[in-house]
């Protein structure tokens, strides 16, 4: 988790890891094989690290990924963050996006670990099978956009939803797992305007689709929506 709010916290400043490195005088290959081997970090690289970037050193005391600070400067030093920022960065950490899975999924290698600040966001499901003419849901996030979008509360209420699906929508969704599974991921614009419990539903999503294997090498399909536009009718 600390890699990945390093790499987090280099994408917001504007900068590489490469570049925090020589700023903080840390030895790049160092950081980069142990963020890549999920190897313990350091508290003095972290030191080092906060203090080149100008980072309060708590952000990094709690699995937190998204991380809002100003970019760097060309032309001034860093800024300090003040309480109220910090407060702020800390409310706005609870909110996921699709880069956070994104980098999660890389650095783990499409990996079921250090996923705990992630499992409530997301949907696991069984690979589809050949002739399967719907998903098997292995875990429905509880705050997952699916659970918001058709007030879910367990598995069975996801299998009733997608049964008030019309057959060319769900037979894309299938479709879309099909192909992500021979992908490490996929990332798509989505649409829906269906009449679900009837209740009709309109909106548009952002979609992450990714084949992930937990510690005992059982295979799951992930999925991953942010919503951009939502209308309820």
């Amino acid at each position: 988790m600390l890699g990945s709010l390093l790499l987090q916290a280099c994408k917001m400043r504007g900068i590489t890891l490469a570049k925090a490195c020589e700023l903080a005088n840390i030895k790049y290959s160092t950081l980069h094989s142990q963020i890549s081997n999920l190897r313990p970090i350091p508290f003095d690289t972290i030191d080092k690290f906060c203090a080149a970037l100008n980072l309060p050193i708590r952000l990094f005391s709690q699995a937190k990924l998204s991380i809002t600070i100003q970019p760097i400067s060309s032309r001034s030093a860093l800024p300090n963050l003040t309480s109220a920022q910090v407060s702020e960065i800390a409310g706005l950490s609870n909110e996921i996006g699709t880069d956070d899975v994104l980098d999660w999924l890389l650095i783990h290698d499409n990996r079921l670990v250090d996923h705990e600040w992630l499992l409530d966001r997301v949907d696991l499901f069984h690979p589809v099978r050949p002739r399967d003419t719907a998903l098997r849901p292995h875990k429905i996030g509880t705050e997952s956009l699916a659970t918001k979008f058709f007030r879910l509360s367990n598995n069975t209420d996801y299998n009733s939803a997608m049964r008030d699906f019309e057959g060319e929508a769900l037979g894309e969704i299938i479709n879309a797992h099909i192909e992500a599974a021979t992908k490490r991921y996929v990332v798509s614009e989505q649409s829906i305007d269906q009449l679900i419990g009837g209740t009709r539903i309109s909106g548009t999503y952002r979609r992450l689709i990714a084949p992930v294997t937990d510690l005992n090498n059982q295979k799951f399909t992930l999925v991953f929506s942010k919503l951009t536009q939502f209308t309820r009718r």
